[in-house]
């Protein structure tokens, strides 16, 4: 399946680990996935993006938005996007387009150390819940 979901922190932290093609169908999968996870978390939710393996996303931004829109009580739940790793110039363009328009909090960082550091600098909560190195 080219969209893995899984909890990194458990109920806390997503973990999204995109490989190959991830096309309107797979983000509309996703975005049921996800709420099933977001249903069962607890606030804020924060997601690390793993992409770096992934095809370009679609370019049509407002189908690429309808794929992925939660209801409110899902996005309501969500602290921060990190995407970890460097990805093609589409996605660096369309996704933290996406973001905005969905007012979601999201950036790009090198690593996924980097991506925890950010996040336990963000959400305190987390310092005790990050498995060990």
């Amino acid at each position: 399946m080219p969209i893995e979901i899984s909890w990194y922190v458990p109920k806390r932290v997503l973990r999204l680990h995109v490989q190959g093609a991830a096309g309107i169908p797979q983000l509309e999968q996703l975005s049921k996935d996800g709420q099933v996870f977001l249903a069962d978390g607890q606030k804020p939710i924060h997601i690390l993006l793993e992409d770096t393996h992934a095809d370009p996303p679609p370019l049509n931004v407002k189908r690429f938005k309808q794929a992925l829109d939660f209801k409110e009580e899902y996005t309501a739940q969500l602290g921060w996007i990190v995407g970890v790793g460097k990805t093609n110039q589409i996605a660096n363009f369309v996704i933290p387009l996406v973001m905005k328009v969905l007012k979601l909090k999201f950036i790009r960082v090198a690593t996924r150390d980097e991506a925890i550091a950010f996040l336990m600098k963000q959400d305190m909560s987390l310092q005790p819940s990050y498995p060990e190195k």
